[in-house]
């Protein structure tokens, strides 16, 4: 499966397997710390990114 881009899609995914792992779903809470766990590394390297394209590497 892929990732939601959309932002309100991502939250929307989120919410859904919150609730799910919330009332027990050991796979909901798996797939929620996995693709959170993404999302950080994702948005990390995009941070990171836009960054390093105002420097000047010599």
């Amino acid at each position: 499966m892929t990732t939601p881009r959309d932002p309100l899609q991502r939250d929307r995914l989120e919410e859904r397997l919150h609730r799910r792992a919330l009332a027990g779903d050991r796979t909901a809470f798996l797939r929620l710390r996995g693709l959170r766990r993404l999302w950080r590394t994702r948005d990390a390297n995009r941070k990171s990114k836009t960054r390093n394209q105002g420097e000047t590497h010599d």
